[in-house]
């Protein structure tokens, strides 16, 4: 199933050949929602002003929503197509992902040297959970329980983030 081209030396497969569809779809779709629905006009006012838009009752939490759901689900699009062309697995960098975005929320993104070196820190702190055989099963839950306990410390529960504050 796969089609070479000598002129470019190239070999096209069908993940080419369905990316290359789905953009010759999508784009003129997307285009024609934005520019011809309310949807696309509530989101071309909120882009523009969103205390006028709102004035105007236009529900801009709503429009927030949506601009994000139709941009992860663009963007979950096009890496589905990226993954299918250089033939990547869904759980490549999963883990790893996971604890750098653990750092991240938990240090703040503004400062990378803080970042650089909590991430440091955490692998020494897996690599120490590591050693031992009774501790070994819960190294990789370091991670995850560092993103739980910095989304809630930082966004979800105002008790526990007044507690640690005091």
């Amino acid at each position: 199933g796969a089609l070479y081209l000598p002129s470019v030396s190239e070999t096209i497969v069908a993940a080419d050949l369905l990316a290359g569809f789905s953009t010759i779809v999508l784009v003129p779709l997307l285009a024609l929602a934005l520019r011809r629905t309310w949807v696309g006009l509530a989101f071309r006012s909120v882009a523009s002003n969103r205390r006028l838009a709102a004035e105007y009752g236009i529900p801009v939490r709503c429009v927030d929503a949506a601009v994000l759901a139709a941009c992860g689900g663009l963007s979950a699009a096009g890496a589905i197509m990226f993954g299918m062309k250089y033939d990547l697995s869904p759980q490549m960098l999963g883990e790893p992902t996971m604890k750098v975005a653990a750092v991240v929320v938990a240090l703040g993104a503004d400062r990378p040297e803080r970042v650089a070196a909590g991430i440091l820190l955490l692998g020494i702190l897996e690599a120490a959970a590591q050693s031992s055989s009774a501790t070994a099963p819960f190294a990789s839950a370091i991670g995850y329980v560092l993103l739980i306990a910095a989304l809630l410390i930082r966004y979800g529960a105002p008790i526990v983030s007044r507690s640690l504050k005091a």
